[in-house]
Formats: structure tokens, sequence, C-alpha cells
């Protein structure tokens, strides 16, 4: 939502079979303001008792081209590639990337992966269910919970706020 009007949507899916789990959250948005913008995501990760063994990030934007990332673990270190690009980063295993930030509270967690830089982010609880996520270039995004479930997530630049607001069907 911006200023109250619904923009884009965002589909989410979580499937969870014995220690594994696959997430996966696709969206779209399009607005304007003074010119067109639209924005087309797709995320997903996959753990393994607990821990990351894969992502992968997907991004065209208006005026920004197309952002294609992956990160698989490879032993004790990470895989990342970056548009073709790749190179091993020295990680501890990830256990709580972005994704997760919909479907889990961050309860005692500090840093959170992210996909789309390929680093850990700082989270920070700053009021009861509400948290903010520091991005690399000093922007942040906030997180809203309710009974344990993701309900907003405001996501604040310089010219242009959104919200995404959980609606059920």
């Amino acid at each position: 939502m911006r200023n109250g009007k619904i923009i884009g949507n965002i589909n989410f899916v979580e499937l969870v079979k014995d220690e594994k789990k696959f997430i996966s959250m696709t969206s779209n948005v399009k607005t304007r303001y003074i010119f067109s913008f639209s924005d087309n995501t797709s995320e997903t990760a996959g753990y393994d008792n607990g821990i990351m063994i894969y992502s992968s990030f997907y991004q065209k934007q208006t005026g920004s081209g197309v952002s294609n990332k992956t990160t698989i673990a490879s032993g004790k270190f990470y895989k990342v590639t970056d548009d073709g690009e790749s190179k091993l980063i020295n990680l501890s295993p990830i256990r709580y990337n972005m994704l997760l930030l919909y479907t889990t509270v961050p309860e005692a967690i500090t840093k959170v992966y992210s996909a789309s830089f390929q680093k850990l982010l700082d989270i920070n609880k700053i009021e009861e269910n509400k948290y903010r996520l520091t991005l690399p270039d000093g922007k942040y995004n906030y997180y809203t919970y309710k009974n344990g479930v993701c309900t907003k997530v405001e996501i604040v630049r310089t010219l242009v706020s959104l919200q995404f607001v959980l609606r059920e069907k």
C-alpha cells in the first residue's frame, strides 16, 4: 500500500517436511510518483535442520535493470553468485534470513541474512512486536507482528514509503 491505496501484492509460500523447509515469496508493485515505477521480485530459501542451504533472489525494477543472485552452502562456506560472478564467503551457518521475518518473530535474533545484499544485516527490537532492519545503505524496514505473525512491513525510503499489510483470504 502507498498512501492507503493497494499498488501491488506479495504471495508467500512455506512448505515444511520433517527437518526441511522451503520458503518462496513473489511480489509485484506498480505505482506512479512523478514517473511510473514497477518492481517484480522473487526470492526463495531452503533449510535443512534449521540451516539455510540455498537462497535465490531475482528482481526487475524500473530504471535498475535485473538482479539475479544465489547463495549456496558449500562445506564451511557459502558460494554467492551475483549476476554470474561467484565467490566463497566465510559465514557461520545461516539460521535466519529475511524470508523468515514473515513467519517467525526475530526474538533473540540480531543478524538476518539478506539474499539481495548477500550479507548479514542488523535487526533490533524497537518496541513490543516491532523490529527495525537496517540496510547497508542506511535505509530501513520495520516489521510488526501480532500473535507471532508478521502483519505489516514498512519500507521507509527518502522519497517514498510503502507498506505491505497482511490480508487474509
